[in-house]
């Protein structure tokens, strides 16, 4: 079974690599908003990336 965290960021990459808001995260606070917070992060320069 998943870690939760290891779960949220995968959730806060694929929400970044879509385009969706920084503030869409679930988990309002604690190591899963932490988590889900640098998942998004990655997913974003993905799709920055993507985008040139």
């Amino acid at each position: 079974m998943a870690n939760p965290t290891d779960r949220a960021w995968s959730e806060g990459h694929k929400a970044g690599a879509n385009g969706k808001a920084d503030t869409a995260s679930p988990y309002k606070k604690g190591m899963a908003h932490q988590a889900w917070m640098q998942g998004w992060e990655a997913g974003a320069k993905l799709r920055d990336a993507r985008n040139g």
